[in-house]
């Protein structure tokens, strides 16, 4: 799992109470599907979040067109 920056930690904790404290336990598994579902590769995030998770990512495999 990449890391989870602390400010967006904090902050979905702020926002969201109890359910901002669960979040961060779920994402390890909400990126996993997402990546496997579309065959991605993920970088770490952006720095400076402050509510929402955002990373660059690329393909895995190239498509092939049809």
């Amino acid at each position: 799992m990449l890391p989870l920056p602390e400010r967006l930690a904090r902050a979905n904790i702020g926002l969201h109470g109890a359910a901002g404290v669960e979040w961060p336990a779920r994402l390890p598994s909400v990126l996993a599907e997402c990546t496997r579902r579309w065959g991605l590769s993920l970088c770490p995030p952006f720095e400076h979040l402050s509510a929402n998770y955002a990373a660059p990512g690329s393909e895995r495999t190239a498509r092939r067109s049809s």
